[in-house]
């Protein structure tokens, strides 16, 4: 059924919403304030889902008619995303806690495309041949990529050779599962995701060695994840030097790192203006980023993965940094014993955000202080309804990550009452 429609609203998966028949309607491809053709694609008891058929009038913060399953909001302005970002992160506060925060103006930078500096490319058979692209949202349908709109240019440069390269070697279909690339902005390293070694893997490397200057192969051990921490290196450099503002940082293939870096400085820049001159835990601690970052009088950097703490041990000399004390262990074994030698907690932690024993230890302790860096608004908003009877919000602050996506991060300061 296909009906034309004005859309009121924008919902925080980037999807105009309207009402027709009294059902909630929310329809991907289109905005708020747009009218437009659209097409009934799923209809339940209490709401409908719809797809955009033709625009009819735009949004006039719409720049763009253009959309990619991975960039919904390609076609929006940056001004605008940042005011959706700011409008959906107090509704989920509010509807969760029912507090009525103030929320800041989201941080950004003057990016919208152009910023990533590591995407995975999946590699499919399409009608014969090999391409690599991107699957789109709960499909297994790949819409093959030449340019990935939201990677730093160096990347889509090595796009268009992988792209050549597939056109003139022969590969079975399921030999290589998709290419990782990541790059410090000059340098690229690529990261071939395969199930098992395969006979021919030598003359690829050989080929593919000429436009990269690192090449892992990254062995399969669950389906679903696009690398394992089972990576072998087979050629160039062993890591990539990444500078980020006064730090230098060596990343590997399965390091974690922010994918953009300048908005990334931004954010630690306000996380490093609420712990001056304190006695940080950085929990969730990666490579200890955060508290290498920041102006702390001590910082105790709890991290599980002990790949991440080897490298931070590294990253610490090379930065010369001493009032880093890096801790290998699970957050909810070690948080006890540190909680009382620190006056702020930053927590950074997974999309599926603390555990109720955290919470329950935090509070016992009453430590006065929480910078909560959550890239999950729900969980962020579950974990502050778990805290808001001890603590008050003093700050919320939207960062603007992954600009044209609907992906976002959050700062939020928490101080006991």
């Amino acid at each position: 059924m296909r009906l034309k429609v004005k859309t009121n609203d924008l919902d925080y998966q980037g999807q105009g919403v309207t009402r027709i028949d009294d059902k909630v309607t929310f329809i991907k491809g289109m905005f708020d304030d747009e009218v437009g053709i659209i097409e009934i694609t799923k209809s339940k008891k209490n709401f409908q889902q719809a797809k955009l058929i033709e625009l009819i009038q735009k949004n006039k913060e719409r720049v763009s008619e253009n959309s990619f399953d991975y960039a919904p909001f390609f076609g929006l302005s940056l001004k605008a995303e940042c005011l959706w970002q700011q409008k959906i992160t107090k509704e989920t506060i509010k509807k969760i806690t029912n507090l009525d925060v103030e929320v800041e103006d989201t941080i950004t930078d003057s990016k919208k495309l152009n910023y990533r500096n590591k995407i995975t490319l999946h590699v499919k058979n399409i009608g014969g041949s090999l391409k690599i692209g991107t699957y789109e949202e709960n499909s297994n349908y790949l819409e093959p990529i030449e340019t990935h709109h939201l990677a730093l240019p160096v990347i889509n440069d090595k796009i268009t050779v992988l792209n050549k390269w597939l056109k003139t070697f022969k590969l079975e279909t399921n030999d290589i599962k998709n290419f990782t690339l990541r790059t410090n902005g000059k340098d690229v390293m690529l990261i071939i995701g395969i199930k098992l070694k395969f006979e021919g893997i030598e003359s690829i490397i050989d080929e593919l060695k000429k436009h990269f200057e690192s090449i892992y192969l990254n062995i399969e051990k669950r389906s679903f994840e696009n690398l394992s921490d089972e990576s072998i290196h087979v050629y160039g450099l062993e890591t990539l030097n990444m500078i980020f503002n006064h730090l230098s940082f060596e990343i590997g293939p399965e390091s974690f790192f922010q994918v953009n870096k300048d908005v990334a400085i931004l954010m630690y820049d306000e996380i490093k203006k609420l712990t001056q001159n304190h006695t940080v835990i950085d929990a969730y601690a990666g490579m200890a980023s955060i508290g290498q970052y920041i102006d702390a009088k001590k910082v105790y950097a709890i991290e599980s993965n002990l790949d991440s703490i080897t490298q931070a041990k590294k990253i610490l000399k090379i930065n010369q940094i001493d009032h880093v004390e890096l801790i290998h262990g699970q957050v909810e074994e070690k948080l006890e014993a540190y909680i009382k030698h620190a006056d702020v907690i930053v927590f950074d932690p997974p999309r599926s955000g603390l555990t109720e024993s955290i919470i329950e230890l935090v509070k016992l302790n009453q430590i006065k202080t929480i910078v909560y860096v959550s890239c999950d608004l729900k969980s962020l908003a579950r974990d502050i309804n778990g805290l808001k009877d001890l603590y008050d919000i003093k700050k919320i602050i939207p960062v603007r990550m992954f600009p044209s996506t609907i992906h976002m991060e959050t700062i939020t300061l928490l101080s006991l009452k």
